[in-house]
């Protein structure tokens, strides 16, 4: 889930709305807001508020902007299309004269919007601290200079699933000795597993328990890929043979049982669930997108669908995001493309970020595709 940036910018420039003689298009930072045509400049502060933010009503009537938000309340900034032409957020004038990159969300009272959690399955498990999370991929449009231009970065389609976390942590084993208790490392084995528990998984912020039986496990959101043979293979690779402790593959799980019913995303799986791995982290660092993959190719660890292999560049990007799934096409099925996102193709601990398709978005805001948050 991406943060809640609403700061004092600077438009960059503006554009000419092809469709609209009384409008103009105004491109903040990564965003396009069509405003009205005159009001604002090239190089004039404004305050920028994007997609996704709840602004206070009583805010919202101040600054004349409430038949422009969404939602029971009418407080949620959305994404809209004008007259053929992507409009994100909200643009409102600097009425403070605040610096560029002043945070006013405090001032304005502006919270971020949260879509209704999936799933609460009640079977949490205690936190680990190895148990790494994937670090929070932002986006694009709030830092478009993430990726040097001309950078080489990969782009993969970014799927509407549920993001699943699975690995081992290393367990420290306490030993007895003539001097008292010594705690020990011992690498984890099949014969260690069922015993102490070292394999591990959930969703980014919350660890699930093990289920009792593989027919539970099978019907798991986040437990089924630990059933793959190709996953248990690379991880155990990586634990036993590279002597790792640390080891967690990212994914997302798609299918029957993810909610979100008719409107989901289900990529052509009704019966069952299906995985696909988008990242790993080895040691507490996250593996480098070139040697992911080549990992996963060597165990046949099925991935997000690779789109491209490119020197960066932001407009290209844009393009990118928009167009049918590629996961959803493999199964004979005719999805919209959530997005793509974006890292560095040979780096360690690289930047990553992501493009949202705004077709999708619109559906969102249209209630033609559910719109959950995982826990």
């Amino acid at each position: 889930m991406s943060e809640l940036i609403v700061e004092v910018c600077k438009i960059d420039k503006i554009i000419n709305h092809e469709n609209a003689n009384s409008l103009e298009i105004a491109r903040v930072k990564g965003w396009d807001c069509i405003v009205k045509k005159d009001d604002y400049k090239a190089g004039d502060t404004i305050v920028f508020i994007p997609p996704d933010s709840l602004l206070p009503r009583e805010q919202a009537e101040r600054l004349g902007v409430i038949n422009y938000l969404a939602g029971k309340q009418k407080n949620r900034v959305k994404t809209v299309k004008l007259r053929g032409e992507i409009s994100y957020g909200l643009i409102i004038s600097n009425e403070e004269n605040w610096e560029v990159g002043t945070d006013v969300s405090e001032y304005y009272g502006i919270k971020k919007y949260f879509p209704p959690t999936r799933m609460q399955m009640g079977d949490m498990a205690p936190e680990d601290v190895y148990f790494m999370r994937m670090t929070s991929i932002e986006n694009i449009n709030n830092y478009p200079d993430t990726f040097k231009e001309g950078q080489i970065v990969a782009v993969t389609e970014k799927i509407d699933g549920c993001l699943d976390r699975l690995g081992i942590s290393q367990v420290i084993f306490k030993e007895e000795d003539d001097y008292g208790n010594i705690e020990v490392y011992k690498l984890p084995s099949k014969e260690d597993d069922p015993i102490y528990g070292i394999w591990k998984a959930g969703s980014n912020k919350v660890n699930r328990k093990r289920p009792e039986t593989s027919e539970e496990m099978v019907k798991h959101p986040y437990w089924f890929p630990y059933l793959l043979d190709s996953v248990y293979e690379l991880i155990e690779f990586l634990i036993i043979d590279q002597e790792k402790s640390h080891v967690q593959l990212f994914g997302e799980v798609f299918g029957e049982g993810i909610s979100g019913g008719s409107k989901s995303l289900h990529y052509g799986v009704n019966v069952g669930l299906d995985y696909r791995a988008f990242g790993l982290k080895i040691n507490c660092r996250k593996v480098g997108y070139r040697a992911f993959k080549e990992l996963c190719d060597t165990f046949k660890v099925k991935t997000v669908p690779e789109i491209a292999v490119i020197p960066y560049n932001f407009e290209e990007i844009k393009k990118l995001a928009k167009g049918k799934s590629v996961l959803a096409q493999e199964k004979g099925m005719d999805h919209i493309r959530e997005g793509v996102v974006v890292c560095a193709y040979d780096e360690l601990d690289g930047p990553v970020a992501k493009f949202m398709n705004p077709d999708y978005l619109l559906l969102k805001e249209k209630g033609k595709i559910a719109d959950f948050t995982d826990e």
